[in-house]
């Protein structure tokens, strides 16, 4: 395994044309971000691995060099490349011929796979100062935002930091925010331009979601960045966040593919506790509650997320007590992070007074 210089990624980027589709995968191979890339062969790669964002992966070319993988395999887990306090990798490889490939990266655990939509904007219809709820006000990331009081959240920093505001163009990005009073409480942004097609992430504070502040900033700053020389905006979303995909169509983004990203957490416990999770969110809820109780057989210490995704199968499978004592077990661990509820298999707990005693529990 070897690492290529910046300025011979171009050795690769044939190895990477089925991924280049994501920017940010682009965006290393043209040298617009920071990344670094592993091949087999410095001067004919065969097969090579891309890391940017320290947990981003991106796989591609012959599936078959073992030896390259097995090395791969044995640096992720000694965290060669990905720093010491690594939780593990988001993996993205070519749809056909990786699957024994990815099982020799990620062994001993087996690869978590996390559907995806990739939607694209080229044009927005209608006003979006239309969608600002009541209540709030939406304002471009600009220095301004530095005046506020307190402090501004990192993603926030980061973009207004790295604005050109010379530039009438969005070259190295754009975003809005939503404010509450003095406070920012939702924020989207295009933080990734590759030529003329830029990726838009987003992210509202759990006490104000559900009220159309995603749609309102992230229709701001789409619109924003197609008046501003982008052509085409990327909308990347897990295909269980129900949310993210009804705001991409509610949007009228165009659904362009699907495609497949794998998780491996380093950590067995927490990989399997991924795992459970994973499943209940593709309502395989019985492989969900075979997965907890082999995790919780075999190990003294368990995972939080583990009794919580116990709880959402049983709430789906008609056994609400169970499924609130779960709760009641995630409390006693030492498990505090109430946006988990929002999940819909809880639905028909919400009502009862256990449910009110949980909440209080959490503090919420």
């Amino acid at each position: 395994m070897h690492e290529l210089k910046p300025t011979d990624y171009g050795r690769a980027r044939a190895l990477y044309e089925p991924l280049t589709f994501m920017p940010f995968c682009a965006a290393v191979l043209e040298g617009s971000h920071e990344g670094r890339v592993l091949v087999d062969d410095l001067d004919r790669p065969g097969t090579a691995f891309m890391l940017t964002w320290e947990c981003w992966g991106y796989l591609a070319g012959d599936p078959s060099k073992e030896a390259f993988l097995r090395d791969l395999n044995e640096a992720l887990f000694a965290k060669t490349f990905l720093g010491e306090h690594a939780w593990g990798l988001l993996l993205n490889c070519p749809p056909d011929g990786w699957r024994e490939g990815l099982e020799t990266v990620c062994a001993p655990h087996p690869p978590i796979e996390f559907p995806r939509k990739h939607y694209v904007a080229h044009k927005m219809s209608g006003d979006w100062q239309t969608c600002i709820p009541k209540g709030y006000a939406l304002q471009r990331m600009d220095r301004s935002l530095l005046d506020l009081p307190g402090s501004l959240p990192d993603d926030v920093t980061r973009m207004v930091e790295s604005i050109d505001w010379d530039a009438d163009t969005v070259a190295k990005g754009c975003g809005f925010v939503a404010l509450c009073g003095d406070e920012i409480v939702a924020w989207s942004m295009i933080d990734c331009v590759v030529g003329d097609v830029g990726e838009i992430g987003l992210y509202t504070q759990a006490p104000h979601r559900r009220r159309g502040l995603a749609t309102a900033t992230s229709a701001a700053t789409i619109a924003y960045g197609l008046e501003h020389g982008l052509t085409g905006v990327v909308w990347d979303c897990y295909l269980y966040n129900a949310g993210s995909v009804r705001t991409a169509e509610r949007l009228g983004l165009v659904h362009e593919r699907d495609h497949t990203m794998y998780c491996l957490h380093l950590n067995e416990n927490n990989h399997w506790a991924m795992l459970a999770w994973h499943q209940a969110d593709g309502g395989n809820y019985q492989r969900t509650l075979d997965t907890c109780e082999r995790l919780s057989a075999q190990q003294a210490q368990v995972p939080e997320l583990v009794y919580v995704a116990a709880a959402r199968a049983w709430a789906a499978t008609g056994a609400p007590d169970k499924a609130l004592a779960q709760l009641d077990r995630a409390v006693d661990a030492g498990w505090n992070y109430a946006p988990d509820l929002a999940c819909v298999e809880f639905d028909g707990l919400r009502d009862t007074p256990q449910w009110q005693t949980l909440l209080a529990r959490l503090g919420t």
